[in-house]
């Protein structure tokens, strides 16, 4: 008997294994043979390592790994630097470090930022992998330091790093454990964690409780051989960046400062220790790259104020409060021969109103452009006598009798002030607005008062009122920004916050064009007429706006404008259309006196009339040449073409479609040869014939006669 077939066995399916989610798992064979090589140093047998980066000091790894910089230009650390990273990881026999808290202090742009991200670069790579890193953001950045976006570039463009990493939205994983981690000042995640690295960038902005509390939770953990803090800044704000000064006079010498509890150990580099903090300085006040110019130094002087001048680029501590205007800006700024405004000036002026809060005074100032510049056009100031505030319906009064008697475009005013004056000015129809004195908003105020100032460019009046507001008015800077504040209490600043408010209303407002409208009616259609005359909706080749008698003082924005060309104006759409079909580079179509060509004197361009003012703006070698008026050409009959013939006496016609001219003939072979003598006059109307053929060049007829009378 056969044997029974035997059934394939079936194939089980093996189901595909699911993507692990959660933490990159490290690289194993990494970890186990430094685990191994660590048993192999406590019997006393050292194998040779065969991790690239593990034996590796930071300046040797800046040297063979850290190529080229963040953006791909080639990098190489400075003499300085290399001498600076040198001293302050130097590890001991048991591979300790001296030190445990790291200040980098230089002026702005001498490249902290890259060496600190080089720093936290060399540690992710060489120290006690799996490690932890935290870059740690400060007040200003919400979310990722522009260290860590650093970091990230460093590892992208050097190809030996990149490698071993992979590069998240704000972590960076590298293959043998360590995570580079992006936190920001609020975060409290980090309760428990043993990092083995803390970076902060620019701390002088962590003035908050949350940043405070943050960087004592950092603090180096005794559970790893070593874990340290990398501080890389420049100089804050005293009575503002507490926690930077703490650290500052905890790592500086008395050459630095006073009260410094530091030692200077470097003769030519401002480089201090404290041994008894484990922490290691330097503080420097010299710029030392070699982008750092005179010139670039000379132009930054000119733009900041100086204080701040002395904290980024002399990277010298600060007071927040900083002289605003002093007297020889405010004296470069005064016109001996300005006066303020008379009423029923035609000029528009613009308004800031500054209410003083209980015994504080209160002042109004208006602007006004004149010769190009902003000008103060006239203020006003009320102070308090003895216990008596100064009284808001003065203000109220002031601001009405400023509107009958000037051309006041705009006023602003802080709402929290004046919050129900604004209503009911509004209501009597005064053009008024709020403008919160935010720190944003006083920013913005101050900045164009300042930047007017500095420039010379607004002419003020001499009064010792003004001036005195002016220069009494200093700069409260901070993290968030900076506001203007007085000095002291019994000094007054009304003035210059009313005149910073108002300047924003100018600026705001550039050009100043004012509607002149009288009477306006609306007909039945819909149509508005403002002085008689049709404001247009987008009729046929107009656009929206006005078109008013007085059109001219509108604003070009809102002034309608014929939409048509020259031609279409003065010969109508038909006859244009016709005429632009047939232009041609220099020929003419067909003189007339509608349009009369003329040939320019310089470039010898024959053109009509309508485009004279178009060539001298395209061609400037042109502007200012004469144009000469053109012969009218000559007609058919001086050349021997047969000329229109009276009325009856020809019995075909013939139209050229390009110039709309009509030529005649007793016969076919007779209006062929006035065509073709057509042809030979008007070179445009040649092209137009070698181009779609004779049929389409003219149209033939038979003439009708005329009837006799």
């Amino acid at each position: 008997m056969p044997d029974e077939p035997i059934a394939p066995k079936s194939r089980l399916r093996r189901k595909k294994p699911k993507k692990r989610r959660g933490t990159h798992r490290p690289n194993l064979a990494i970890i186990n043979a430094r685990r191994r090589q660590e048993a192999a140093e406590r019997r006393g047998a050292p194998l040779p390592s065969t991790d690239p980066f593990a034996p590796l000091g930071i300046v040797e790894f800046f040297d063979r790994f850290i190529t080229k910089n963040e953006a791909g230009e080639p990098f190489r650390l400075v003499a300085y630097q290399r001498e600076i990273l040198d001293r302050a990881f130097s590890f001991d026999a048991e591979g300790k470090l001296a030190y445990t808290s790291y200040i980098y202090s230089e002026p702005k742009k001498s490249g902290k930022t890259a060496v600190g991200a080089g720093v936290a670069t060399w540690w992710a790579y060489t120290q006690e992998a799996p490690n932890q890193i935290f870059v740690v953001a400060n007040d200003l950045d919400q979310a990722q330091s522009v260290t860590f976006q650093t970091i990230c570039g460093l590892i992208t463009r050097n190809p030996l790093l990149t490698t071993r990493a992979k590069i998240f939205k704000s972590e960076i994983r590298l293959d043998n454990g360590t995570v580079i981690k992006a936190i920001a000042n609020d975060f409290a995640g980090a309760a428990g964690s043993r990092h083995g690295l803390v970076l902060h960038d620019e701390i002088w902005g962590s003035t908050s409780e949350a940043s405070q509390r943050l960087f004592d939770e950092l603090t180096p953990v005794p559970t790893r051989r070593n874990s340290i803090r990398f501080i890389s800044t420049y100089a804050g704000f005293v009575g503002e960046s507490e926690l930077l000064w703490r650290l500052y006079l905890e790592g500086v010498g008395p050459e630095e400062h006073p009260d410094g509890k530091g030692t200077r150990v470097h003769p030519e580099l401002p480089i201090y220790v404290n041994r008894e903090s484990r922490m290691f300085t330097y503080w420097s006040h010299v710029p030392r790259m070699e982008w750092q110019t005179p010139e670039y130094y000379a132009e930054q002087r000119r733009t900041l104020r100086p204080a701040t001048f002395l904290r980024l680029h002399e990277n010298r501590w600060t007071s927040s409060e900083t002289r605003f205007i002093t007297e020889e800006m405010y004296e470069a700024c005064l016109d001996r021969e300005h006066r303020p405004v008379l009423p029923r000036h035609p000029t528009e002026l613009y308004v800031g109103v500054d209410i003083g809060i209980k015994h504080d005074s209160s002042a109004v100032v208006a602007v006004m452009r004149e010769q190009g510049k902003p000008a103060v056009a006239l203020h006003r100031i009320w102070k308090p006598t003895g216990e008596e505030c100064v009284r808001l319906e003065d203000v109220v009064e002031y601001l009405l009798e400023l509107k009958r008697l000037y051309r006041v475009k705009a006023i602003v005013a802080d709402p929290n002030q004046m919050l129900g004056v604004i209503q009911r000015l509004k209501e009597k129809g005064l053009p008024i607005q709020e403008y919160a004195q935010t720190t944003a908003n006083l920013t913005l105020a101050g900045q164009a008062l300042f930047e007017l100032v500095r420039d010379k460019n607004i002419r003020l009046y001499s009064n010792e009122e003004l001036r005195e507001h002016l220069v009494n008015a200093v700069v409260v800077e901070s993290p968030r920004g900076w506001r203007l504040a007085k000095d002291k209490t019994s000094k007054k600043i009304d003035a210059a916050v009313a005149l910073a408010m108002a300047l924003v209303a100018l600026q705001e407002r550039p050009e100043v064009f004012d509607p002149i409208v009288g009477s306006v009616s609306q007909d039945t259609s819909g149509n508005v007429w403002i002085d008689g005359k049709l404001v247009t909706n987008a009729r046929s080749g107009m656009s929206n706006g006005y078109a008013g008698p007085d059109a001219g003082s509108v604003h070009p924005y809102e002034r309608a404008v014929d939409m048509r060309s020259e031609w279409d104006r003065k010969l109508g759409s038909s006859r244009a259309e016709r005429k632009r079909k047939a232009w041609n580079d220099n020929t003419p179509v067909k003189p007339d006196a509608v349009d009369p060509y003329a040939r320019c004197g310089r470039c010898g361009m024959n053109l009509p009339a309508s485009f004279h003012e178009q060539h001298h703006r395209e061609s400037p070698r042109c502007q200012g040449t004469d144009w000469i008026p053109m012969a009218p050409p000559e007609t058919a009959a001086l050349r021997g073409a047969p000329a229109k013939p009276p009325g009856g006496s020809a019995d075909l016609q013939s139209t050229c479609e390009a110039c709309t001219a009509t030529v005649f003939g007793t016969s076919l072979t007779e209006l062929e040869a006035a065509e073709d003598q057509h042809l030979a006059d008007s070179g445009r109307c040649k092209k137009w014939e070698a181009e779609r053929g004779r049929n389409e060049t003219f149209k033939r007829a038979r003439r009708s006669p005329r009837r006799p009378a």
